[in-house]
């Protein structure tokens, strides 16, 4: 049977010999072992449940490059010369540059940073950008941004410096003539490490680097500083770049976690602050709360502020930014309602296609990355939304769903010259085209879409009643996090479902209650974007049994917690 949003639901199978192994080893409930044994091999049950670094942290010189990396950086250190970190301008970047910056800073050293407009500049390495950072430095290091920088890399060299790229975006079978690219998605490289977000490969350059350190007049400082105390800003990193949360990646969230709990990083605690940020950080406050205001500045305000937020130490300059980001964020909000009605206006005129591309005239380039993801979330389809200048250049942002290697595609797109640049990674990417190709390049992403493997059923991982939904179990699902692309929160399933109290919030969104209509139990419910999916008009509607598709939530109001629960989906 199918659903409002045209998904067909089926249980996930569990293998029963697993399971009971699972429950016996590590005394949990039949629920949580099902969830366990159906993602993940018995032989890495205990790594997934217990995550360190000490035991999965692999020796950072398995991906390639890295010794070229660490020796060129080293020897710049040593010389006392100036360093430039040149950072792409979101929250990957961010992170990247905040790392690199706070460990320089350790060592005493200071550097230059460099991040470039987003609306002015765009994304990656200039010559403009290279020409003005070839005035101050020696050396620069190029985070999340410049695998596929040829000619800048080249004129960067020319000019007597030294350049080292650490990134992970997708590459071609070319390889930039830097003195080093650290990427785990080269083509050659063999680390078994690309899944990672750029500010995960960075925080693996620190700590190469500060092993080749400890021969020298830097060894007293390297070994008073604490590289654990970053984990924070790698685990904000890789969940705003929406990266699995799996292997090592499941490592430096879960630590990093407990880092950002201690309230150690003074631009992180002011944001928390700012956001009035009741309770203990999730990686839902990480995507949804501190992303979005990073973000903030880069979108429609300074591109510089969300690294000079997470690296400073002055607790005055933390207040200021964080206030700023703030603003920066309810505006964009703003500006983005604006941008999403006429994209949905578009779809409605166009039709639904199997891959959506709408096209706007002057849009904000700033929010144009935050309409996709939305678009894609309520259509469940790769969504790529592009802003047209006075020339008819447009700016495009992609968002994609599992089983479609965007990526790649962009790389084959700009091979066949139906956009003029691109990059990005199999989920979200970022290019160029003008207005005449607009329509072929919708064609074509639409046949790339048709040729992949997705698949067109969802699963869920139990069919339980409202009675089941307590607070034990949360608390055993609680094993299971950090949740996430990769580690996805468990979904269930209710049947004979009634609806009450369904009221619209905010215009879009609509919260309930669902009553079991047997048993009488409820449960508080919300469901995102109800509005714009047809979701919305079933809830809204009297006297119906459904069955629903739901994740449960855990909410605070007035230091008070409730078990909640999202509704995903409807069978009706």
């Amino acid at each position: 049977m199918f659903s409002i949003l045209k998904k067909r639901w089926l249980l996930k199978q569990h293998k029963k010999e697993i399971v009971e192994d699972i429950k016996l080893r590590y005394k949990l409930n039949d629920i949580v072992a099902q969830v366990i044994s159906s993602r993940i091999e018995i032989s890495d049950v205990n790594f997934f449940l217990f995550p360190t670094l000490r035991h999965q942290m692999p020796n950072p010189f398995v991906l390639k490059d890295m010794d070229c990396a660490v020796e060129c950086v080293k020897k710049t250190l040593l010389a006392k010369e100036r360093i430039c970190i040149f950072a792409d301008y979101d929250v990957d970047g961010a992170t990247s540059c905040a790392v690199l910056k706070k460990f320089f800073k350790a060592l005493g050293v200071e550097c230059n940073v460099y991040i470039p407009d987003r609306i002015t500049e765009g994304y990656g390495l200039s010559e403009s950008a290279i020409k003005r950072i070839s005035q101050h430095s020696t050396c620069i290091i190029s985070v999340d941004c410049g695998s596929v920088s040829f000619e800048e890399i080249m004129l960067a060299k020319s000019l007597g410096m030294s350049m080292v790229v650490l990134d992970h975006h997708i590459c071609t079978s070319r390889v930039a003539d830097a003195d080093a690219v650290v990427n785990p998605n080269r083509l050659d490289d063999t680390s078994g490490l690309h899944y990672m977000a750029a500010v995960g490969v960075t925080y693996m350059f620190i700590v190469a680097l500060s092993s080749c350190l400890k021969d020298t007049y830097l060894k007293r400082l390297i070994e008073t500083f604490d590289l654990l105390s970053l984990l924070d800003l790698v685990a904000l990193g890789t969940v705003c770049d929406v990266m699995p949360l799996i292997k090592l990646n499941r490592v430096f969230v879960t630590q990093g976690l407990k880092i950002l709990k201690k309230r150690q990083n003074v631009g992180l605690r002011n944001l928390s602050d700012t956001a009035a940020l009741a309770e203990e950080p999730t990686v839902r406050h990480l995507g949804f709360v501190f992303g979005p205001m990073i973000n903030a500045g880069g979108r429609v305000g300074d591109s510089m502020l969300g690294a000079k937020l997470l690296s400073t130490d002055s607790e005055a300059e933390a207040v200021k930014i964080s206030t700023y980001l703030h603003e920066c964020n309810v505006k964009r909000r703003k500006i983005q309602d604006d941008v999403m009605e006429e994209a949905c206006q578009l779809i409605v005129e166009h039709g639904l296609d199997n891959v959506i591309v709408v096209c706007g005239d002057l849009w904000h380039v700033g929010v144009i990355g935050i309409v996709a993801s939305r678009l894609k979330e309520i259509y469940d389809r790769p969504v790529a939304v592009i802003s047209l200048d006075e020339n008819g250049i447009g700016r495009a942002s992609w968002r994609s769903i599992k089983g479609f290697n965007f990526g790649a595609a962009i790389l084959l797109a700009k091979e066949k010259n139906l956009i003029t640049e691109g990059g990005g990674h199999d989920m979200a990417a970022g290019f160029s085209v003008t207005k005449d190709k607009v329509e072929d390049l919708r064609l074509f992403l639409s046949n790339e879409f048709n040729k992949s493997s997705i698949q067109h059923h969802c699963f869920f991982d139990f069919e339980l009643p409202i009675s089941a939904f307590t607070s034990e179990l949360f608390e055993q699902l609680s094993f299971l996090e950090p949740f996430g692309v990769g580690n996805a929160t468990p979904v269930f399933k209710m049947t004979q479902i009634s609806v009450i109290n369904a009221k619209v919030v905010n215009n879009k969104h609509v919260s309930c209650i669902l009553v079991d209509i047997f048993s009488k139990k409820s449960i508080p419910a919300i469901a995102f974007e109800a509005i714009s999916n047809g979701i919305g008009k079933v809830l809204l509607t009297k006297n119906v049994v459904l069955s629903v598709i739901v994740t449960l939530r855990r909410s605070y109001w007035k230091h008070k917690e409730t078990i909640t629960c999202e509704i995903k989906d409807i069978i009706y």
